[in-house]
């Protein structure tokens, strides 16, 4: 279990790194009291145990043209969700896809540019022969929203 790997160290440099991904090894060294060789081999291991998967940005989806959130429901039959979940994969409205309790059924996190793309999206990826029933949630306010952060 990786978790228990991680030490206080550990935690508050990927507590940095989240609130800031452009934050130096020499400010991350001088905060958690570590040389800068030492802060960078901290840093390496997180990068090599795959705990740190990539540095990124975070942006305003709406300023960005992506109006619509929504959380999607697939009931699929058993022998079509690995092409289904791969096919979700690869569209780039497809925040999230999860497989969740209940029959066979997936959650999907998207967001699109309007209303139409959506009903254009569900139409053309999930009204397949495979899928038994979509149900579909549009987010009308969203009150806290954000990346895991241990």
């Amino acid at each position: 279990m990786i978790w228990m790997t991680l030490d206080s160290v550990d935690l508050r440099i990927l507590r940095m790194l989240a609130k800031n991904s452009r934050i130096t090894l020499n400010e991350i060294a001088k905060e958690v009291g570590l040389s800068l060789p030492g802060a960078r081999r901290r840093v390496k291991k997180l990068e090599r145990l795959g705990i740190i998967q990539q540095y990124t940005i975070l942006t305003d989806p709406k300023k960005c043209g992506a109006e619509v959130l929504a959380f999607i429901q697939v009931e699929v039959e058993a022998n079509e969700m690995e092409a289904l979940i791969s096919k979700l994969g690869k569209r780039n409205e497809v925040l999230e896809i999860h497989r969740v309790t209940g029959q066979d059924s997936l959650l999907i996190k998207a967001r699109f540019g309007n209303m139409d793309e959506m009903n254009l999206f569900i139409k053309e990826n999930l009204h397949s022969e495979g899928a038994r029933r979509v149900s579909t949630w549009v987010v009308l306010e969203s009150y806290k929203e954000k990346p895991f952060s241990p």
